[in-house]
């Protein structure tokens, strides 16, 4: 009974991350913002998940769990982050009360993170910004920043 159970539940995930994906097929890819010094990658996977890349100077954030859309609104949940010095080469896990207080130099448990970016639709093109940033946005079209050229992302990642 139980290994039915068991199955079923298996079942009912299996289809429920079917059906975010299918919903939110058009979402799938990755979201990049660069500045000299780092950025930040997003990277929408099919199966309702993502992964995450920031980047400042000295070191690479990771984190990665379940996203949403509703409202377009898009909900990620970062369940799971490392963080790397580029001249340490290995990635320490934050969510670990020990790395946190010497990565992060903050002594909490770990609480999985939760933050919105609003998707605008123009044309071919999809944008992932703060709530706040639509101002600035609609002031870099107005300036004709945007639409603007794709360029690398500066990171020192694993392939994922």
């Amino acid at each position: 009974m139980l290994t039915r159970i068991t199955f079923a539940l298996f079942l009912t995930l299996g289809l429920s991350l079917s059906i975010v994906a299918q919903e939110n097929k058009e979402l799938v890819g990755s979201y990049v913002f660069s500045f000299n010094w780092g950025g930040t990658e997003i990277k929408l996977r099919p199966n309702g998940t993502f992964i995450s890349y920031s980047s400042d100077c000295t070191q690479l954030f990771t984190s990665s769990g379940p996203y949403s859309v509703a409202n377009n609104v898009l909900s990620l949940t970062a369940k799971r982050m490392w963080v790397r010095s580029f001249g340490d080469n290995k990635d320490h896990d934050v969510t670990k009360r020990k790395a946190r207080k010497k990565y992060l130099d903050i002594d909490e448990p770990f609480k999985p993170e939760t933050w919105d970016l609003q998707i605008v639709r123009w044309g071919q093109r999809i944008y992932l910004m703060d709530q706040e940033a639509f101002g600035a946005f609609v002031g870099a079209i107005n300036l004709g920043f945007e639409p603007r050229k794709v360029e690398g992302y500066r990171a020192d990642r694993k392939s994922v």
